[in-house]
């Protein structure tokens, strides 16, 4: 059985995108907040306030490089298994690709 007030909200805070990267070493970055159009190393969601939490899910190992401004001292290194973070506001993000075509999946709720 359907609710379409939660669907309403559900489609409200959740946010998706899939991106193909054919390069090795591609920086890409997420901005959770602003909106902007989208191209092959920059994903807008638009949402104007922070999210609750990311889940990634690339089809070959990236890094995560920078996370809300700031560089990490060591990226850390998201397997194909995924990663997910939630309760932490989420405003921006960077992965860089480690192999050549890779799919990186992104959930931001």
């Amino acid at each position: 059985m359907s609710n379409s007030f939660e669907e309403a909200n559900l489609s409200e805070w959740l946010d998706n995108s899939e991106l193909s990267v054919g390069t090795s070493g591609t920086l890409i970055s997420y901005d959770v907040i602003n909106t902007g159009t989208d191209t092959g190393t920059a994903v807008f969601f638009g949402k104007g306030k922070p999210g609750n939490g990311v889940q990634v899910r690339p089809s070959n190992n990236v890094t995560i490089e920078s996370f809300n401004g700031r560089n990490l001292k060591s990226p850390i290194t998201i397997s194909t298994a995924g990663l997910a973070l939630s309760k932490k506001k989420v405003r921006s993000f960077k992965i860089r690709t480690t192999a050549a075509d890779v799919v990186v999946k992104v959930l931001v709720v």
